[in-house]
């Protein structure tokens, strides 16, 4: 047995019916039902608190609170939204989606929970003022050191590097199927190892320029390829919006379907799911309250709401525009790369100079998730290590993994991911059901504050006798 079919084997187990399905939805609907749905019901507050916080942080050494959304939403949306996308199509056909936004709706309280948490129990940095996230409240505040760095050694050395992969490795595919259509006798090994020289070029310049130019560069990049994909895609619905209900009764009906395109089960299409959804949207697996930690922000809650908008902007909004784009094309959902498959679905419906465009965006999308992801990285490295020492040795083997990982065999490093996500996400709904009375002492301080009429709810731990540890919120 190979090392591939070792991973699927492994990946396929962790995601069963029986094992990380139930657990991803039992937490999701617990945290729901306990924050009486603050996914929904504070939507509007969590929309006023982004147009609030700005993009700019009030001193040098600040992350803001949009920069910090920013960096999420860049880490979460990436090529997945558009070569996983077609992957769980193509594995558990047009219902998969369905249970991706079944995912997505439930698991933006998980979100709020795990960034509410890291908010409260950051610590100070050398660099950006603050981190943190689930390594660092798992041995802070829940006494379990091991644990911490079995998650910040997995996301580190593993969940990064396998998601630094995917973005490199499918931006080159794209590339170089695009430059065939031009010459099909082109190189391709040569176009590959171009394309990851340049992103390893882009990713150097500014992950050595500071923590604080991923967060100015996860800003800019994430707006651009909001603009460039969202226009494309608007553009297909609108060419084919009598076909929108159809489409929208396949994905509802294929949901409870015991057949998927691949001959699997119910149980086959909720896992695909599940399993791309959590991987696309981050919720529970812990690696965005990394992000969440970084804010300067004046109450717990308020990064909690943002990040939980991170969700909604990743499943919701780019996983489902690009699933309408494949299934409104009536493209072929059998075989193929995934992105080569999204490619077509475009090209199909509006010609070839959207596969063009999408090309760009598709650069775009995986340059912001190797940043948002190099954050992660950064900000475990140094749990691990005790700080920033040896850490320009970590950013060399990024900047050299992301060069060669332009040749990698894609499906090993899906299989790697969701293997990694599905550890991680255990050890931190672990540890967010073990602290899971902090957040919702957040939210209804937060909640009372707004009933009373304060526009900007501040946080003070002494006021709730929260002192241990929480020198930063005094």
């Amino acid at each position: 047995m190979d090392l591939a079919t070792l991973l699927a084997h492994i990946s396929d187990a962790l995601w069963s019916m029986y094992f990380m399905v139930p657990i991803l939805l039992i937490g999701a609907i617990y945290f729901s039902y306990k924050t009486r749905f603050v996914q929904f019901r504070l939507f509007g507050a969590a929309i006023n608190k982004i147009k609030k916080s700005g993009s700019h942080a009030t001193e040098e050494d600040e992350i803001s609170s949009f920069q910090a959304f920013a960096i999420g939403v860049a880490a979460r949306v990436g090529t997945g939204n558009m070569a996983g996308v077609a992957i769980a199509i193509v594995t558990g056909g047009p219902g998969a989606i369905f249970w991706m936004w079944v995912m997505a709706l439930l698991g933006g309280a998980t979100a709020f929970i795990e960034a509410t948490t890291a908010q409260l129990f950051k610590v100070p940095d050398e660099e950006v003022k603050y981190r943190g996230g689930p390594a660092y409240y798992l041995k802070n505040q829940l006494n379990k050191p091991v644990l911490a760095v079995v998650f910040a050694a997995t996301l580190t050395f593993g969940y990064v590097y396998a998601m630094l992969g995917l973005q490199t490795n499918t931006t080159a595919t794209a590339v170089a199927n695009q430059l065939s259509l031009f010459n099909p006798d082109i190189n391709t090994q040569a176009v590959l190892l171009v394309i990851g020289a340049l992103f390893a070029i882009v990713t150097a310049y500014v992950i050595f320029s500071g923590t604080k130019e991923i967060a100015k560069a996860s800003t800019v990049i994430v707006s651009i390829m909001t603009v460039l994909y969202f226009g494309m895609v608007t553009l297909v619905m609108i060419l084919n919006i009598t076909k929108v209900p159809a489409m929208l009764g396949l994905i509802v009906s294929s949901a409870f379907s015991a057949q998927s395109v691949a001959g699997g089960t119910l149980g086959t299409i909720i896992s695909i799911g599940f399993r791309r959804g959590l991987v696309s949207n981050e919720a529970g697996q812990g690696t965005s309250a990394n992000a969440a930690a970084a804010a300067s922000t004046a109450h717990p809650a308020s990064q909690g709401l943002i990040q939980s908008l991170g969700v909604f902007t990743d499943t919701i909004l780019v996983c489902t525009a690009t699933a309408f784009v494949l299934l409104l094309s009536g493209v072929d959902m059998v075989g193929s790369d995934g992105i080569v498959l999204t490619q077509t679905a475009f090209e199909t419906t509006l010609g070839h100079w959207s596969s063009i465009l999408l090309t760009l965006s598709l650069f775009f999308f995986a340059i912001s998730t190797i940043l948002g992801m190099y954050y992660y990285g950064q900000s475990n490295f140094e749990f691990i290590f005790g700080g920033h020492k040896y850490l320009k040795w970590y950013k060399v083997s990024v900047v050299v993994f992301i060069f060669f990982s332009a040749v990698v065999q894609t499906q090993a490093l899906w299989n790697f991911t969701d293997i990694a996500t599905a550890v991680m996400a255990l050890i931190n709904i672990y540890a967010l059901f073990r602290l899971r009375k902090y957040p919702m002492l957040m939210l209804k301080d937060y909640e009372q504050q707004l009933k009373d009429g304060v526009e900007d709810p501040q946080f003070n731990a002494e006021d709730y006798e929260l002192t241990k540890d929480l020198e930063l919120w005094k």
